[in-house]
């Protein structure tokens, strides 16, 4: 039953977190272009839309990759997404509301910081279940010759 619960929770998990990526792309892409619009370079604001797209792209790209990953990097994929879609579009809402003399440098930093928090984190929890398995007698799973 515990099994079956974490299963329905996971699912839960990742449609929550695909649909918030996929809104927060979508509110991403119009902040880009609303606070872009009166520059006078159509090819920059195309550029700052693929730069901005990237994360959330590279997020949806890891969830359709994700289906052999271990449980806990699954799981941290997922909220990773949520905080990369969450931050986003507060920083480029808040970029939008109160207009800055520089408003590019925030989105430049906002998606190089996701990548770097996804290319963190996600390795991170690759890494810890196969050195962490909960068991006691130190047998790692997988290793059947201790």
């Amino acid at each position: 039953m515990s099994d079956y619960v974490d299963a329905e929770r996971r699912s839960l998990l990742r449609a929550v977190s695909r649909a918030t990526a996929v809104v927060s792309a979508v509110g991403s892409v119009g902040l880009t272009l609303w606070v872009g619009r009166g520059g006078s370079s159509l090819l920059l604001v195309v550029l700052f839309v693929g730069w901005v797209l990237g994360p959330f792209v590279g997020l949806l790209v890891a969830d359709r990759v994700s289906t052999r990953w271990s449980p806990v990097t699954r799981a941290t994929l997922y909220i990773v997404m949520l905080i990369v879609a969450v931050a986003s579009v507060g920083v480029y809402g808040d970029v939008a509301v109160r207009p800055r003399a520089r408003p590019a440098f925030m989105f430049f930093v906002t998606p190089l910081c996701s990548w770097l928090l996804m290319l963190t984190a996600i390795p991170i929890a690759a890494f810890i279940p196969g050195r962490c398995s909960g068991r006691s007698d130190g047998v790692r799973p997988g290793r059947a010759d201790a």
